[in-house]
């Protein structure tokens, strides 16, 4: 039985973009009207086109904003799907791969123009009037888009400002979990003054892991369906890079973490409670020291091959002469040691685990006249975790965790002491983690 847990402090420090030419809150601050745009998309199938138009109203809905003459759908595709067997596969279920860039290049630029417009009252001309206009000024928007053209339609619409969103990359795997991830860049352009000009990419990423429909194969979304869900996130962040300057240090498509093994206390104290008082003893010795196969942590949008695994980075260790203990100051990273490591194995991050402290308690009433009451054993477990930017040697997220585990047993049980010190372990780790994902959330809030 998990008892409590108990959350220390948490660091952050942002990370923030170099716009220098538009600083991102006084455009949105005085903008009225943004032409979001990017390179042409082709002509889609009409039945990619019609399922293209459903996304525009989840999203629409997701938003808060009410789309005219569009009625309202259920998000889900699972409906009457019987209890076992194999259901039909739901329509457009895989788009082909020629059409998935293009059906997020849409769905990213109607995310933003309707977060524009929900959140800052900001107008933006429709796709069909962006198409009339390119079309009526002879223009070829092809990427990449050379800014005299976006400055030619700007004008012709009468508006100052452009976003130039584009997808780089997109990700689309269907395993035990259906995933997408969605890479793309943004870039202000100002019309009335060139010199405001910032035509430096932002970086956003989005992602969407959907799992499978209980008892069935198939996945509980369509792949059109979790691009949309990538797509508003990605919107989502560019809007916080936006408003704040601020964006995830995961977005970039080149980034690479590496994840330290987790250390672990060799011995455990414990307090052995009676009616006559306590006691205090060595609850439990020769515990693993290396905890990191208890670790599980969803790191999306990074993808497998931008994250060095623990194993790997003990093999990194190993040709360095360190021991991953060597790496702390008690409960304080070696910055120096941590920059080292990442020189050498090309990391620009660093997540770092450790369990500092393991304790165990027990419980046993003794009376005269009654017999001994049950047992209880509890595990106590406190570890901390940072994410460290290898490049200047900030902690950009730090957290500290405290979780206990009891079950009926006593502390001679050593099956039941190394059950109860793995559980508490696990849920302190667990809890460092959720952390963690709330802090690279909060670039897309």
């Amino acid at each position: 039985m998990r008892v409590g847990s108990a959350f220390g402090f948490i660091g952050l420090m942002l990370l923030t973009l170099p716009i220098k030419a538009v600083p991102p809150s006084s455009l949105l601050s005085i903008a009225r009207q943004i032409v979001v745009i990017g390179p042409t998309t082709p002509i889609l199938p009409p039945a990619v086109q019609k399922e293209l138009e459903h996304q525009k109203q989840l999203l629409a809905d997701s938003i808060g904003i009410r789309l005219p003459n569009a009625p309202h759908k259920d998000d889900s595709l699972v409906h009457n799907l019987p209890l076992f067997g194999t259901p039909q596969p739901a329509p457009l279920d895989k788009l082909p791969p020629s059409l998935q860039m293009p059906t997020a290049q849409a769905l990213l630029e109607d995310a933003l123009r309707m977060l524009l417009k929900q959140r800052f009252a900001i107008a933006t001309p429709s796709p069909t009037v962006l198409e009339q206009a390119t079309k009526t000024l002879n223009l070829n928007l092809a990427w990449p888009l050379k800014p005299a053209q976006i400055r030619t339609l700007c004008m012709a619409l009468h508006t100052n400002y452009a976003l130039i969103i584009h997808v780089s990359n997109l990700k689309v795997q269907d395993g035990s979990f259906r995933i997408v991830i969605l890479h793309a860049t943004l870039r202000i352009l100002s019309i009335s003054s060139p010199s405001e000009t910032s035509l430096d990419p932002i970086p956003v990423v989005g992602s969407a892991q959907i799992a499978h429909v209980f008892l069935h194969s198939n996945y509980e979304l369509t792949q059109i369906d979790a691009i949309r869900l990538a797509a508003l996130q990605a919107a989502q962040m560019g809007i916080h890079a936006l408003e704040t300057g601020q964006t995830s240090p995961f977005a970039p498509p080149s980034v690479q973490l590496a994840i330290l093994p987790v250390p672990a206390p060799k011995v455990a104290d414990a307090i052995l409670f009676k009616s006559s008082g306590h006691v205090l003893l060595i609850g439990a010795q020769n515990l693993p020291t290396d905890r990191s196969n208890l670790l599980s942590i969803n790191l999306l949008p990074l993808s497998n091959h931008q994250i060095y695994t623990p194993a790997a980075t003990e093999e990194a260790l190993k040709g360095l002469h360190l021991s991953p203990l060597a790496l702390w100051h008690d409960e304080t990273p070696d910055i120096q040691r941590l920059r080292t490591v990442a020189k050498q194995m090309k990391a620009d991050y660093l997540l770092c685990f450790r369990i500092t402290d393991l304790e165990l308690r027990n419980w046993t009433d003794h009376d005269a006249t009654t017999n001994t009451s049950e047992p209880q054993l509890e595990g106590n477990a406190e570890a901390v975790g940072y994410l460290i930017d290898s490049n200047s040697g900030q902690v950009l997220w730090h957290h500290r965790s405290v979780d206990t585990m009891r079950i009926p047993a006593f502390i001679t049980d050593q099956q039941a002491v190394q059950t109860v010190l793995r559980d508490a372990i696990r849920f302190a780790l667990s809890d460092l983690s959720v952390s963690l994902y709330h802090y690279l959330n909060a670039f897309t809030q």
